[in-house]
């Protein structure tokens, strides 16, 4: 049993996964085996089926489905054109380095203010002091 479901893959023949459960294949190389006249040919038996939609259509449905799909961002997003695969990695990568740099500042500032916190508990334990308490008055909220 196969399942084949809808897939969004620009440039992808969907038409290859119907193709290959339909026909044989090389079972090493995955190629179609095909006859004397060049023609695939057809598998002895399978059976196939489809969850909402037609097997036999499948390639063209994930087709619409996929331009629906891009219609609708660009409807709710108002761009007419999205950005290359290629500059969204760049950007990822430069926001990625940018939270490194960040991270390490504050990681930096963190240890700080724990040496801060240290200092302070040890000059109230040298002079004596007690901790103030913290009372949250009722009658402010």
């Amino acid at each position: 049993m196969a399942v084949i479901k809808h897939i969004s893959i620009k440039n992808s023949n969907y038409d290859a996964a119907y193709d290959y459960l339909t026909t044989k294949h090389d079972e090493f190389t995955s190629k179609p085996i095909l006859d004397e006249n060049g023609k695939k040919i057809p598998r002895e038996s399978f059976i196939i089926e489809g969850i909402n939609c037609d097997p036999t259509s499948f390639g063209r449905e994930c087709e619409d489905l996929n331009e629906a799909a891009r219609r609708e961002l660009q409807e709710l997003t108002g761009q007419k054109k999205f950005p290359s695969l290629k500059d969204i990695k760049s950007e990822r990568t430069a926001l990625y380095q940018q939270k490194h740099a960040q991270y390490e500042a504050y990681s930096e500032a963190r240890a700080h203010d724990k040496e801060l916190a240290n200092i302070e508990a040890n000059m109230n334990v040298l002079l004596d002091r007690d901790k103030p308490e913290i009372t949250k008055d009722k009658s402010s909220l």
